[in-house]
């Protein structure tokens, strides 16, 4: 887990640790993609969803349908 960046991490730092794995943006678009098809547990994104304004607002609303702002991690 060492190579592996932080969920929290933001787009420079995710850019930075895969270039330094030798992948390239499109690299991470695929790969991360690729990895969020599914479900993701609230305790990833409440933070984002309920504090932040940079999201857009129809998709935060859809996204507290399911996670509430406490509880319901699962």
């Amino acid at each position: 887990n060492t190579n592996i960046p932080a969920p929290t991490s933001n787009l420079s730092g995710l850019i930075s640790s895969f270039q330094a794995q030798g992948l390239s943006t499109k690299d991470m678009i695929v790969l991360s993609g690729a990895h969020t098809i599914g479900q993701a547990r609230c305790t990833v994104f409440r933070t984002h969803i309920y504090n932040e304004s940079n999201i857009n607002a129809a998709f935060a609303t859809s996204l507290k349908t399911n996670c509430p702002s406490t509880g319901g991690d699962n």
